[in-house]
């Protein structure tokens, strides 16, 4: 049947695919949770929820050292990589946590 390379060749499109920084297998951007998507200025750094790593460490997720992801720039890090002043839970009003590069003043 002729749609059907058409299908394919639209899922198979490269533009469709996100590659990911440390183990470089492919996604399909459709495929992926909207909060794992990456953001246009990071498609050459986009890291998969396998392979998220702190970005003060270096080390990935473990059992007993969870991550915390910022809702801005989708970055992770470990609570106690960001020092004893920093927040580490999201905040009760939004629910969200953002970290120290992404925090603006309101002043």
């Amino acid at each position: 049947d002729p749609n059907d390379s058409d299908v394919e060749e639209n899922i198979s499109s490269k533009s469709d695919f996100v590659y990911c920084q440390v183990c470089c297998e492919p996604f399909h951007k459709f495929c992926l949770e909207e909060n794992e998507r990456p953001l246009e200025d990071q498609l050459e750094n986009w890291c998969c929820r396998r392979c998220k790593f702190c970005h003060v460490c270096g080390r990935q997720h473990q059992a007993t050292k969870q991550l915390l992801e910022c809702n801005k720039c989708r970055n992770s890090y470990h609570p106690e990589c960001l020092g004893p002043n920093y927040p580490t839970k999201p905040t009760k009003k939004k629910k969200v946590w953002i970290c120290t590069k992404c925090v603006r003043c309101k002043s």
